[in-house]
């Protein structure tokens, strides 16, 4: 798959985390697994350190921030998104440098 697509997958699940932790939508999104993704299985082919490392932050952060939005710490679940873009943008940055 190519990184546009692996990117736009991922951006799709942030504006998806985005929307529940902002209360436009009630339902949690599924919860993506960072060793199952398409990135990982991407990066298993292409390795690189980096972005291994700063991919699987994106994810436990989304996971985290979904967590808070779960028990109520709303304040907190939209800190949390505020680092996920940012990692998102880290991720975006070296995958396309490959």
């Amino acid at each position: 798959m190519v990184p546009e697509l692996l990117l736009l997958k991922h951006f799709k699940y942030l504006d998806a985390a985005s929307d529940y932790v902002d209360g436009t939508n009630d339902d949690p999104p599924q919860v993506m697994d960072a060793n199952e993704c398409e990135v990982a299985v991407w990066l298993r082919d292409n390795p690189n350190d980096e972005l291994n490392e700063v991919h699987a932050e994106f994810h436990r952060v989304i996971e985290d921030a979904v967590k808070l939005k779960q028990d109520g710490h709303d304040e907190d679940a939209r800190s949390r998104m505020d680092e996920a873009y940012l990692l998102l943008a880290r991720v975006e940055k070296i995958l396309l440098a490959i």
